[in-house]
């Protein structure tokens, strides 16, 4: 059968494109990899920048894609063979392997959190040397080799469920649970004596900063990355949208909701960060560095630091089923 001729499934409701299309793009990259960016350029200048290039730049890219996959209802290469014949066939399939590659990036981060949520449980051995822990965590390779393979086959179990019984299902369970922890966590740091010294960090921009073309480049990174511009995802996700829903209000939504998701993980990390005179160009392992001190000093602290890795995880997750249905609709 040509592609045209498989029926198309739907989403099953509004607010089940929105959850799916969030838990697409609230990963990895916002719980993660936004503290770092925002701790790496100057903390507030940052996230202006962020917000600014969100609004301007990917809402209308966004649409754009979006938009081309509801027009022809089919994955990255039948899109395109659309728009430019065999040609955009081949571009298609070529950016339908990109997510399947990233599919070996994301878990990584996951397994890792899976890591410390076990150790957390059986006692935090990590607080004697946080650094030296994450380090021999992150070099045990056959470790975190067996918990990638076991996440990306809780993926694909997830996965054969469809659009309907298995990604929407699932992100509406997830993307709630994730906003429900994040919350919870912010709300502890705000609590900290002393805190506005590092809400101050985070807040408080540098227009002299804004001047740095570094600065705009690795904000426009992460906002492309944030929402899932680029590779596939929103003219994937788009191809499940009915011809009557209204893309543009629900897009978005999308955005400013993972935009404020974004800001939300940065408030459980940087400021706390500053408090405790911690370094916050800590790199990759900012969080795993980090945190764990932080959330030490705090009564129940540790509870809050597993909520933390919990949620990373649930994004990672919500993320990696996307990456997962990119090839899999082009397949």
């Amino acid at each position: 059968m040509s592609e045209n001729a498989v029926k198309k499934e739907n989403w099953g409701s509004r607010i089940g494109y929105i959850l799916s299309t969030l838990g697409m793009s609230i990963g990895v990259g916002a719980m993660w990899r936004f503290p770092m960016l925002t701790a790496k350029y100057g903390g507030g200048t940052f996230v202006l920048a962020f917000i600014i290039i969100s609004i301007v730049a990917v809402i209308p890219a966004g649409w754009a894609e979006s938009a081309l996959g509801r027009k022809y209802k089919r994955s990255t290469a039948g899109n395109l063979e659309a728009v430019a014949g065999k040609k955009g066939k081949v571009f298609g399939t070529f950016m339908a392997a990109i997510p399947m590659c990233l599919a070996f990036y994301y878990p990584v981060v996951m397994a890792i959190c899976a890591v410390y949520m076990g150790s957390t449980v059986a006692g935090a051995p990590f607080l004697s040397d946080v650094a030296g822990y994450y380090e021999k965590i992150n070099a045990n390779r056959p470790l975190i080799y067996a918990i990638v393979v076991a996440i990306l086959l809780l993926t694909a179990v997830i996965s054969l469920g469809g659009i309907k019984k298995g990604v929407e299902k699932c992100c509406k369970i997830l993307l709630p649970a994730l906003f429900i922890v994040l919350l919870v966590v912010d709300i502890r740091v705000f609590t900290l004596d002393g805190i506005a010294e590092g809400l101050n960090y985070y807040l408080s921009f540098d227009i002299k900063g804004l001047g740095s073309v570094e600065l705009w480049t690795s904000a426009a990174g992460m906002a492309l990355f944030a929402v899932g511009l680029g590779p596939g995802y929103l003219m994937t996700y788009g191809s499940f949208m009915s011809d009557k829903a209204d893309l543009a209000t629900d897009f978005v939504t999308v955005n400013v909701t993972q935009l404020l998701l974004c800001v939300m993980s940065g408030f459980a990390c940087i400021p706390a960060v500053i408090l405790f005179g911690l370094d916050p160009l800590a790199g990759k392992g900012l969080i795993f560095q980090s945190l764990p001190m932080i959330f030490s000093t705090l009564s129940g602290g540790m509870i809050f630091f597993f909520l933390f890795m919990l949620a990373i995880f649930f994004a990672g997750l919500s993320t990696t089923l996307s990456l997962i249905e990119v090839p899999v609709t082009c397949i």
